[in-house]
Formats: C-alpha cells, structure tokens, sequence
C-alpha cells in the first residue's frame, strides 16, 4: 500500500536498502517517526523581529525525511506532522491548531507534503547517489515551501505589498535555508558511505551500482578549517565574544574530526557528518552576526574576518561532497 517503487527507473532510497522488504507495518512506522523527526526539528526556532515568520529547523527535517523515505513515505509524514499540529503543540514554537495552520505561515506548514513528495522522488531516481544532484533535488524542495509560503503570507495579512512579503518570508531565511541544504545533502551520502562499508543491500538487481568513495581530506580542506578557526579566534576578540567563541568551538570540531578519521578513530561517514553539522552551525553563527533583522533586511557593520569565516564554512561544505565512483556488481549465474 505504502510502496514507494515507481517502476523499473526508481532505485532504492536510503531507508529501502536498509528495509527492503515491503510491509505496512514498516511503514507505519517509517511514517510516524519521519513526522516525529520534523516535529522535533520544528522546536528549533529563532522569532527574527522584521515579520511573522520564524527561522526554524522544519524545512531541514522535511527535505531530510523526502530524501530517505522517498516520495510517498516522505510525502505522508509531512502530512502526517501537519495533522498532529492540530491537536499537539508541534508546530514551530510548540504552537498547534487550525489557526496556525490558517494563518500568515500556513502556506509554508501546507507545503511541506510536496516538497518532499518532489525531493524522495528524485532519490528514487538515484539523485540521492549524486550529492550534485541531491543539492539540486533540495534547492528545488526549497523553493516549492516558498512558493507555497510568500504569497500565503501576503494574502493572509490585509495591505501587505510584495516587498514586505519578500522581507517577511524570503530574503532572511535564503542563507539559513541553504545551510540546512547543505547539511541535509551531507547526511544523505555519508549515510551512502556508511551503508557502503557495511555491505548493506550490497546485492542489488542492478548491473551497475554507483557508491561513494571514502572521504578524502585535501589541502583546500584543511587550509579552509584552519581559516575558520582563526576567523573565531580574532572575532572573539575584536567582533563579539559570543558569535567568535562558537565559531572557534566550529573550527576546533572540524579539525579535531580530520585528525581523528586520518588516525583511523572515525570512518568516512561519521567524519563526514560531524564536520557538515560543525561547518553549517559556524557559518551560520558567522551570517547570524553579519546580518541585522531589524526593520528591514540589511548588512551590518562588522568586521572582514566574519566574512572570511562564512567564505571558509562554504569551502568546507562544498569540498567535502564525497565524489562517485563506479562499482560493477557481477551477475549471478
């Protein structure tokens, strides 16, 4: 019933190799605990004071949950989110009821089965094995919670212009949107990786099965990790103690991750992870202090070295998109 084949050109999403028998037991389950993920991902939230509109971790969970369920189980977890929002407090900032789901956010909450309905159908191709594409599945994702939600807003509040609207719902949430599509992307092929080292669903019906290599720590990267850290460093002492510390705390993490894969302490996967998680809260922090919410959208005076910081995360982001190799999986007789 909750199949999400769709023929002979859809692959296995991550949760159908680690589950590849098909019961409707285990995708109750699936489902429950998807919309659950994006629930708890939803309680991360950030009240900016220039509009209505939150920043929170839910556009993580929701492209997340389309990338590892596929199309229908990720599509039915997002429903199945908006459903308890109406009787549990799950919504961002622990709100609930129809007049949430009703009022100037809805049109992002009313997305939410779509985008990830596109997102898990695009893994079922095997985007999910590109991280290229799967960044590209997620942008997509993304946009589709922002046609849903901008003009949702505008209709909802009476003599909002389109100005405001982009100001309330679009422009500040694009550098925290692409962080957590960035950080999404990351978990989806170091999972790959991991599955990989595993052998799991390693036996495939396919003639040709595409896979990670093992994660490869270049000069650019490390050159980039120690940028970041000393942006932190000279941010704590010249820009803010705060914003500077968790950017240290940002770079230390990276580092010691590096040193720990290169003495074999964490595989690939994990290394892969931590470092995506670090690099994605460092540049944040570092783009949280750039930008000043206040009545409207603008640059801040702050020093060079934030930006540097933000530019060094993107290096490490990008850089540690494993590449693809190609593994021949023999026929059997």
């Amino acid at each position: 019933m909750f199949s999400n084949t769709s023929g002979n050109s859809a692959s296995k999403t991550l949760a159908q190799t680690v589950f590849p028998q098909h019961a409707m037991l285990r995708d109750i389950a699936l489902v429950v605990v998807g919309s659950l993920f994006i629930a708890l991902t939803a309680q991360i939230s950030i009240q900016i004071p220039i509009g209505p509109v939150p920043i929170t971790g839910q556009t993580f969970g929701v492209l997340l949950i389309g990338a590892l369920l596929g199309s229908r189980l990720g599509a039915l977890s997002s429903v199945l989110y908006i459903a308890e929002g109406l009787q549990f407090p799950v919504y961002a900032n622990a709100t609930f009821g129809w007049a949430v789901l009703t009022g100037a956010t809805g049109g992002y909450l009313l997305s939410f089965p779509i985008a990830a309905f596109l997102v898990g159908w695009l893994a079922e191709r095997g985007w999910d094995r590109r991280p290229a594409k799967l960044l590209l599945a997620m942008v997509a994702g993304n946009i589709i919670i922002y046609l849903f939600g901008v003009p949702w807003l505008i209709n909802s509040i009476e003599g909002t212009t389109l100005s405001q609207g982009l100001q309330w719902g679009l422009i500040p949430f694009i550098p925290g949107d692409l962080a957590k599509i960035f950080a999404a992307t990351s978990l989806v092929p170091a999972g790959w990786i991991g599955l990989n080292a595993l052998k799991v669903g390693a036996n495939q019906s396919l003639d040709e099965d595409t896979t990670f290599s093992s994660l490869q720590i270049g000069r650019e990267t490390t050159v980039a990790a120690f940028i970041l850290l000393i942006s932190g460093v000279i941010a704590f002492f010249s820009v803010s103690t705060n914003y500077g510390l968790a950017i240290i705390i940002s770079g230390g993490i990276t580092i010691s991750a590096f040193q720990l894969l290169n003495r074999g302490y964490l595989s690939s996967a994990i290394t892969q992870i931590i470092v995506f998680a670090s690099a994605s809260f460092g540049g944040l922090v570092a783009l949280v202090h750039l930008v000043s919410f206040e009545d409207q959208l603008k640059i801040s005076n702050t020093d060079l070295v934030v930006i540097i910081g933000i530019f060094a995360s993107i290096i490490l982001l990008v850089s540690l998109i494993p590449k693809m190799k190609k593994e021949t999986v023999p026929k059997e007789n």
